[in-house]
């Protein structure tokens, strides 16, 4: 489990694995627009912010997406994309009221 840090990175997508981590009251920041990034879905994410371009990434509760165990507890609640500039995101599996989104341009 992570807890209250902040990550800046300038990654690429396919250099980026994410493997049933926990992130809590954590800031996500791209420098480097992330494109089609799905493994957010292998990943609970509570409370955290992020920042900057995500293009094609999902979020949330998505088992049917792949049968891999760790694929299987994906969870978002309470997230912050106020500072994101989203296209073609998807947030599955979650209650909606608790994401903020950014305002539609």
């Amino acid at each position: 489990m992570h807890r209250s840090f902040s990550k800046v990175g300038q990654v690429s997508a396919r250099h980026l694995s994410l493997n049933q981590p926990c992130f809590i009251d954590c800031t996500f920041e791209v420098k480097q627009e992330l494109k089609n990034y799905q493994s957010w879905v292998a990943a609970s994410l509570k409370g955290c912010r992020f920042k900057g371009r995500l293009t094609g990434c999902d979020f949330g509760y998505w088992p049917e997406y792949m049968s891999l165990p760790w694929y299987q507890h994906g969870f978002i609640e309470d997230c912050d994309f106020t500072e994101a500039q989203m296209d073609a995101c998807r947030i599955m599996g979650c209650d909606p009221a608790t994401i903020r989104f950014p305002k539609w341009p």
